[in-house]
């Protein structure tokens, strides 16, 4: 410490005002007022930002201008070609990322005086000390929620320049470009190439992997690919290294090359590690009760690095100021049956137990193809998707599965909400399902499913 730094004593110590950290905060500040929050900035979530809203309102507007092109098969004839205004298109992803941005800090940090809340970026030693600015920062027990940050190799960004994008950059844009390319498509990849396609951008994707926006099921993932390759081509299995030749990008791959004007990383994200310092490097953080090995310091969100996911972000961050108050007794933290959805066309989603990590022998696995028989898909042109679901061949109780289909988001939700209840397949299918509405799709794989387990056990088949 130095003779021109500050001390200030606290209890707890909460670096990050992201969901995860204000997530804390709200239990912390219920308990005691002895508490700092730090933040480096921009002030507002990842979420708000540069991740969930701006993206879902960028693919709001592509939906919508992709549908007129779809009217004429409806019989509704357009007197004109709808016309896209980019500029105007960023300039209302941007007002509404200012509006949730804006009520957020309006509702947490603006609140807090320099008394409880500090600008600056923060380092964390093994005594408990955290040296922000000028200041040194003695705290009983500290929470980490610093984030994420995408991952980009420095050499593309050092040759590629303002030609590279990546999520926390992409929304800043006030025109379309002309042709671009994608890589990596995992959920942001798909969610945003599609959207840029949808908008009239020529698109191509490349990933590194035979998966796309996280499937892992070979049914779903087989058809994803097929479907996506109508609105952009995508090149799997591509190692590439993008160049910069001019003002264009060139990316040379196996089946040949793309020029273009712009590329989208998105390769993921990476926990924020500069908050560590060396003496804590090596120390790894504990998976049930974030707890960075046995010092009073807990870790949560993005930070942590083990979900990345906004209601899980939530709840880590909960029980890690559950844990700094009540330290040293530490609890695990309550895990909620996974569930991840990607807003893509059609949208997708993982819930449940993974495909990679079921026993086959073990599974009850059901299917269905939202071509053959679903009424209200096909009178709404959504007749397209896969539906996969996971039981346990003994108990009958669902296990988990994967939607490619129109409306995952919702379907996703009533079955996460069945495995974290340990339903079983008998009483699945005893829930009353409305005629006519998308989950008859479920019902259908469901009673199938449990024909499968009656049969298996001896038991009449379900009328």
């Amino acid at each position: 410490m130095t003779s021109t730094q500050h001390i200030k004593k606290v209890k707890f110590a909460i670096i990050g005002a992201g969901s995860a950290g204000l997530t804390a905060w709200n239990e912390i500040k219920q308990v005691t007022d002895d508490y700092v929050l730090i933040d480096s900035g921009p002030l507002g979530t990842t979420c708000a930002r540069v991740g969930c809203m701006p993206s879902k309102a960028l693919i709001h507007i592509a939906e919508h201008y992709h549908s007129w092109h779809e009217a004429a098969s409806l019989g509704i004839e357009m007197p004109a070609q709808p016309i896209l205004h980019s500029d105007q298109v960023f300039e209302r992803v941007r007002r509404f990322r200012d509006r949730f941005t804006s009520g957020l800090i309006a509702n947490t940090t603006d609140t807090l005086t320099e008394q409880h809340f500090i600008t600056g970026r923060a380092v964390v030693f093994s005594n408990g000390e955290v040296h922000v600015n000028d200041l040194v920062i003695v705290a009983e027990r500290l929470i980490v929620a610093v984030g994420s940050k995408p991952i980009v190799p420095d050499d593309w960004l050092e040759n590629l320049g303002d030609l590279a994008l990546t999520s926390d950059t992409v929304f800043e844009l006030d025109a379309l470009p002309n042709r671009l390319a994608v890589i990596g498509l995992g959920v942001i990849g798909l969610e945003l190439g599609q959207a840029f396609a949808q908008l009239g951008v020529e698109v191509e994707g490349f990933d590194a992997q035979a998966q796309i926006g996280g499937l892992q099921d070979p049914i779903c993932n087989d058809f994803m690919q097929e479907y996506v390759a109508q609105d952009m081509p995508i090149h799997l299995n591509q190692q590439v290294v993008p160049l910069r030749e001019q003002n264009q990008v060139k990316i040379t791959f196996s089946d040949g090359e793309w020029v273009g004007d712009k590329i989208l990383l998105t390769l993921g994200r990476r926990p924020n590690n500069d908050w560590r310092s060396e003496s804590l490097q090596d120390l790894n953080i504990d998976p049930q009760t974030l707890q960075l090995g046995d010092l009073p310091i807990f870790v949560a969100g993005d930070a942590s690095g083990f979900h990345g996911i906004l209601h899980e972000a939530n709840r880590e961050g909960k029980t890690a100021a559950q844990n700094a108050i009540n330290y040293p007794e530490t609890r695990g933290r309550c895990n909620l049956t996974p569930l991840a959805i990607v807003f893509s066309h059609p949208q997708l989603c993982r819930l449940g137990v993974a495909f990679s990590d079921l026993d086959l022998s073990a599974t009850i696995i059901g299917t269905f193809d939202l071509n053959c028989n679903n009424g209200r898909a096909i009178v709404m042109d959504q007749d397209y998707g896969r539906i996969r679901l996971y039981a346990d061949k003994q108990s009958g109780r669902l296990l988990g599965g994967e939607l490619a289909m129109p409306s995952a988001e919702h379907l996703g939700h009533l079955l996460a909400w069945s495995v974290q209840m340990q339903l079983t397949l008998n009483e699945l299918s005893n829930m009353p399902f409305y005629h006519p509405v998308l989950e008859e799709a479920v019902q259908n794989v469901i009673d199938t499913m449990l024909d499968e387990f009656n049969a298996v056990h001896g038991l009449a088949k379900n009328k």
